[in-house]
């Protein structure tokens, strides 16, 4: 079964809802990889070598939305 939503997407359902804890925790989440990706983005070249990441690797982190792994 799939929802309408308010911007005119649809939402696919499950039979199992998800308790608002969790959703809450789950928005959390999203916003803090957020903020570690931008911070990641303003990371000198020298800073992401102390981290053993190339410049390219970072850009690539840092361009992935909050929600995705």
């Amino acid at each position: 079964m799939t929802l309408l939503n308010w911007m005119g997407s649809f939402i696919p359902t499950s039979s199992r809802a998800i308790p608002l804890v969790e959703r809450i925790d789950l928005i959390l989440t999203w916003i803090e990889r957020t903020q570690q990706r931008r911070a990641l983005a303003r990371l000198d070249d020298r800073m992401l070598a102390d981290i053993g990441l190339s410049r390219t690797q970072a850009d690539q982190e840092s361009a992935k939305p909050g929600w995705q792994e």
